[in-house]
């Protein structure tokens, strides 16, 4: 992989895990049938993201990738990142993020339905 994809992947498992944690107590309080088994499996969820997370976060450290930081600013979310001497800038539209992370959130949920068999 490329330095951009390694902080591309980086972003958007570290997306998912704030997403999942904002989304836990919102299910939690929720006036649904079950609210504590759906919010569990989002707990469930959010596990596996937090470990896809730090392997990609491990990924970076390896290949001498530092996270200068990240705002999010006019519908496009923004990461300064560091290799080596230089420095360069992500930024990828919000929409365009939700959309990937929600694809992320998709293949975990299948991931861990095919485990439970």
């Amino acid at each position: 992989m490329n330095p951009h994809e390694l902080v591309l992947t980086w972003l958007l498992w570290h997306q998912t895990v704030e997403l999942l944690k904002h989304d836990i107590p919102l299910m939690e309080s929720s006036d649904t049938r079950f609210p504590i088994v759906y919010a569990g499996f989002l707990r469930l969820l959010g596990k596996a993201a937090f470990t896809k997370e730090r392997e990609a976060a491990k990924e970076l450290r390896r290949a001498g990738i530092t996270i200068i930081g990240e705002k999010n600013d006019r519908s496009e979310h923004i990461v300064m990142w560091r290799w080596g001497d230089q420095t360069e800038i992500l930024r990828i539209h919000e929409v365009k993020l939700r959309e990937e992370v929600q694809k992320m959130i998709d293949k975990l949920m299948v991931k861990i339905a095919e485990e439970r068999q």
